[in-house]
Protein backbone atom coordinates (compact mmCIF):
# COMPACT_ATOMS: atom_id res chain seq x y z
CA UNK A 1 0.00 0.00 0.00
CA UNK A 2 1.09 3.78 -0.24
CA UNK A 3 1.41 3.43 3.98
CA UNK A 4 3.22 0.92 3.77
CA UNK A 5 5.58 2.43 0.80
CA UNK A 6 5.85 5.51 2.94
CA UNK A 7 7.67 3.12 5.42
CA UNK A 8 10.03 1.91 3.33
CA UNK A 9 11.10 5.03 2.06
CA UNK A 10 11.71 6.32 5.47
CA UNK A 11 13.97 3.35 6.05
CA UNK A 12 15.51 3.70 2.70
CA UNK A 13 15.86 7.02 3.15
CA UNK A 14 18.65 6.81 5.19
CA UNK A 15 20.88 4.42 4.18
CA UNK A 16 22.72 7.00 1.76
CA UNK A 17 20.90 6.60 -1.50
CA UNK A 18 21.77 8.88 -4.57
CA UNK A 19 18.27 8.70 -5.79
CA UNK A 20 14.49 7.13 -5.01
CA UNK A 21 12.34 6.46 -7.74
CA UNK A 22 8.48 7.00 -8.02
CA UNK A 23 6.83 4.66 -10.34
CA UNK A 24 3.64 2.63 -10.48
CA UNK A 25 2.21 -0.41 -11.60
CA UNK A 26 3.06 -4.03 -13.31
CA UNK A 27 1.58 -6.38 -15.55
CA UNK A 28 -1.42 -7.36 -13.73
CA UNK A 29 -2.32 -3.94 -12.98
CA UNK A 30 -0.67 -1.41 -14.68
CA UNK A 31 -1.23 2.22 -13.03
CA UNK A 32 -0.07 4.24 -15.99
CA UNK A 33 -2.86 2.84 -19.14
CA UNK A 34 -6.26 3.51 -19.08
CA UNK A 35 -8.34 5.86 -17.18
CA UNK A 36 -6.73 8.94 -15.68
CA UNK A 37 -8.60 11.71 -13.24
CA UNK A 38 -8.78 15.20 -14.94
CA UNK A 39 -6.08 16.67 -12.71
CA UNK A 40 -3.82 13.47 -13.37
CA UNK A 41 -3.96 14.02 -17.61
CA UNK A 42 -3.36 17.93 -16.97
CA UNK A 43 -0.10 17.78 -15.66
CA UNK A 44 0.66 14.46 -17.03
CA UNK A 45 2.88 12.60 -14.00
CA UNK A 46 0.63 10.10 -12.92
CA UNK A 47 2.59 9.94 -9.36
CA UNK A 48 3.21 13.62 -8.45
CA UNK A 49 0.12 13.80 -5.76
CA UNK A 50 2.03 10.33 -4.47
CA UNK A 51 5.76 12.22 -4.92
CA UNK A 52 4.69 15.28 -2.54
CA UNK A 53 3.42 12.94 0.36
CA UNK A 54 6.80 11.85 0.30
CA UNK A 55 9.02 14.57 -0.04
CA UNK A 56 10.19 15.02 3.35
CA UNK A 57 10.15 11.49 4.36
CA UNK A 58 13.00 11.38 2.08
CA UNK A 59 14.68 14.35 3.31
CA UNK A 60 17.50 15.27 1.08
CA UNK A 61 17.50 12.28 -1.07
CA UNK A 62 16.79 13.61 -4.67
CA UNK A 63 13.29 11.99 -6.21
CA UNK A 64 12.42 10.99 -9.67
CA UNK A 65 9.07 10.98 -11.03
CA UNK A 66 8.74 8.50 -14.01
CA UNK A 67 5.39 7.90 -15.76
CA UNK A 68 3.28 10.12 -18.03
CA UNK A 69 5.76 13.09 -18.88
CA UNK A 70 5.61 14.43 -22.14
CA UNK A 71 5.66 17.90 -22.29
CA UNK A 72 8.43 19.88 -21.69
CA UNK A 73 6.39 22.72 -19.67
CA UNK A 74 4.60 19.62 -17.19
CA UNK A 75 8.36 18.50 -16.52
CA UNK A 76 9.31 21.69 -15.98
CA UNK A 77 6.74 22.67 -13.50
CA UNK A 78 7.04 19.27 -11.91
CA UNK A 79 11.16 20.43 -11.09
CA UNK A 80 10.15 23.84 -10.57
CA UNK A 81 7.32 23.34 -7.91
CA UNK A 82 9.42 20.76 -5.84
CA UNK A 83 7.68 18.13 -6.00
CA UNK A 84 10.33 16.07 -7.77
CA UNK A 85 14.09 17.04 -8.51
CA UNK A 86 14.57 14.60 -11.84
CA UNK A 87 11.96 13.73 -14.37
CA UNK A 88 12.13 10.07 -15.83
CA UNK A 89 11.10 9.20 -19.16
CA UNK A 90 10.32 5.44 -20.03
CA UNK A 91 7.92 4.84 -23.27
CA UNK A 92 8.69 7.86 -24.70
CA UNK A 93 12.55 6.86 -24.89
CA UNK A 94 11.31 3.48 -26.90
CA UNK A 95 9.96 5.44 -29.50
CA UNK A 96 11.96 8.43 -29.31
CA UNK A 97 15.65 6.98 -28.33
CA UNK A 98 16.80 10.84 -27.83
CA UNK A 99 13.89 11.75 -26.00
CA UNK A 100 16.01 14.06 -23.35
CA UNK A 101 17.93 15.77 -25.74
CA UNK A 102 14.82 16.12 -27.93
CA UNK A 103 13.42 17.91 -24.77
CA UNK A 104 16.67 19.95 -23.19
CA UNK A 105 17.90 21.17 -26.53
CA UNK A 106 14.11 22.76 -27.42
CA UNK A 107 13.97 20.08 -30.67
CA UNK A 108 10.45 19.65 -29.20
CA UNK A 109 8.40 20.97 -26.46
CA UNK A 110 6.35 17.70 -26.33
CA UNK A 111 7.19 13.96 -27.16
CA UNK A 112 4.67 11.74 -28.93
CA UNK A 113 2.63 9.04 -27.05
CA UNK A 114 1.88 5.53 -28.66
CA UNK A 115 -0.73 3.45 -27.04
CA UNK A 116 -1.54 0.55 -28.60
CA UNK A 117 -4.93 -1.43 -27.67
CA UNK A 118 -6.88 -4.79 -28.99
CA UNK A 119 -9.16 -4.84 -31.44
CA UNK A 120 -12.68 -6.37 -31.42
CA UNK A 121 -13.06 -4.79 -27.81
CA UNK A 122 -17.58 -5.98 -27.46
CA UNK A 123 -16.14 -9.30 -27.82
CA UNK A 124 -13.13 -9.56 -25.65
CA UNK A 125 -14.58 -7.20 -23.11
CA UNK A 126 -17.06 -10.69 -22.20
CA UNK A 127 -13.86 -12.68 -21.89
CA UNK A 128 -11.04 -10.99 -20.41
CA UNK A 129 -10.14 -7.66 -18.32
CA UNK A 130 -9.38 -4.98 -21.77
CA UNK A 131 -7.80 -2.75 -19.15
CA UNK A 132 -4.99 -5.38 -18.43
CA UNK A 133 -4.64 -7.40 -22.00
CA UNK A 134 -4.62 -3.24 -23.15
CA UNK A 135 -1.84 -2.58 -20.61
CA UNK A 136 0.14 -6.09 -21.39
CA UNK A 137 0.03 -5.19 -25.07
CA UNK A 138 1.04 -1.81 -25.03
CA UNK A 139 4.10 -2.60 -22.86
CA UNK A 140 5.27 -5.62 -25.13
CA UNK A 141 4.91 -2.89 -27.91
CA UNK A 142 6.95 -0.92 -26.03
CA UNK A 143 9.85 -3.48 -25.32
CA UNK A 144 9.44 -4.30 -28.72
CA UNK A 145 10.83 -1.12 -30.08
CA UNK A 146 13.42 -1.09 -27.38
CA UNK A 147 14.82 -4.34 -28.52
CA UNK A 148 14.80 -2.83 -32.09
CA UNK A 149 16.62 -0.06 -30.94
CA UNK A 150 18.67 -2.03 -28.95
CA UNK A 151 19.76 -4.39 -31.94
CA UNK A 152 20.51 -1.16 -33.96
CA UNK A 153 17.20 -0.41 -35.99
CA UNK A 154 14.89 2.12 -35.83
CA UNK A 155 11.62 1.56 -33.87
CA UNK A 156 8.68 0.94 -36.01
CA UNK A 157 6.27 2.96 -35.53
CA UNK A 158 3.58 0.78 -37.66
CA UNK A 159 3.92 -2.51 -35.76
CA UNK A 160 0.39 -3.77 -35.72
CA UNK A 161 -1.52 -5.75 -32.91
CA UNK A 162 -1.34 -8.74 -34.51
CA UNK A 163 2.56 -8.89 -34.67
CA UNK A 164 2.60 -7.41 -31.37
CA UNK A 165 0.60 -10.21 -29.65
CA UNK A 166 2.74 -13.12 -31.59
CA UNK A 167 5.92 -10.87 -30.11
CA UNK A 168 3.81 -11.33 -26.59
CA UNK A 169 3.04 -14.67 -26.61
CA UNK A 170 6.76 -15.89 -27.45
CA UNK A 171 8.39 -14.21 -24.61
CA UNK A 172 5.65 -15.01 -22.37
CA UNK A 173 3.13 -17.83 -23.55
CA UNK A 174 -0.24 -18.30 -22.81
CA UNK A 175 -0.13 -17.13 -19.59
CA UNK A 176 -0.10 -13.41 -21.58
CA UNK A 177 -4.01 -14.27 -21.48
Amino acid sequence: TEDESRGVLAALAGEGLDLIEVSGGSYEQPAMMGAAADSTRAREAYFLEYARTVRSIVGDVPLAVTGGFRSRAAMQAAVDSGECDVVGLGRPTATTPDAADAILSGRTDALPSHQQRFGMRSVLGKVTDLKALDGFLDLTWHADQLHRVGAGLAPDLNRGRVATTISMLRRNGRASF
